[in-house]
């Protein structure tokens, strides 16, 4: 999934943005199987709605490199606090799973 979603990143780029990507990424969590969206309820039950950086992190057993990279690859939504802090809304994470 994560691959998917870089080569549409590369297209819309160059159109439309972020806004279509996250657009993109939305219709994914809505079309996905019951059995997905269990998962991603347990995460979201686990982790909020809105989460940081280093929980999710630590909750998939990566280094935050990692969670910054899916950040700077438009991979998962995300959106700055006080123009700062990052906040990563937790159900986009689905698209940082494999299939």
């Amino acid at each position: 999934m994560a691959l998917k979603l870089k080569k549409i990143r590369k297209k819309v780029r160059f159109t439309e943005g972020k806004k279509e990507v996250e657009s993109y990424i939305l219709k994914v969590i809505k079309g996905l199987s019951e059995s997905d969206n269990e998962i991603l309820d347990e995460i979201v039950a686990e982790l909020g709605e809105w989460t940081t950086v280093k929980e999710v992190a630590k909750y998939f057993n990566v280094h935050t490199n990692t969670i910054y990279n899916l950040i700077n690859d438009d991979v998962i939504i995300v959106r700055r606090v006080n123009g700062r802090a990052i906040r990563i809304y937790t159900k986009s994470l689905v698209c940082m799973l494999e299939d």
